[in-house]
């Protein structure tokens, strides 16, 4: 069984960059909501019809869904 610090020395690279980019543990609770945003997206859906959706769906605001999306999509900083 892995401890916590192993993990973190094991992955340390990779988890600086995701800290760099904005990105916390806590985001892999929220990465359902981008998986249905991105299926939406693929049904041609428009953002603000997504958006509107997913803030019903998941009970959370408009611009909490968007800073979702937006905090998925960003590049990783080398």
């Amino acid at each position: 069984m892995a401890r916590v610090y192993d993990v973190i020395k094991e992955y340390a690279p990779l988890l600086r960059r995701l800290a760099r980019a904005g990105a916390a543990v806590e985001d892999v609770g929220e990465l359902h909501i981008y998986e249905e945003f991105r299926r939406l997206q693929g049904d041609n859906m428009k953002v603000e019809a997504i958006v509107a959706h997913l803030s019903d769906e998941f009970c959370r605001s408009r611009r909490t869904i968007f800073r979702i999306k937006e905090k998925f999509e960003r590049i990783l900083p080398e």
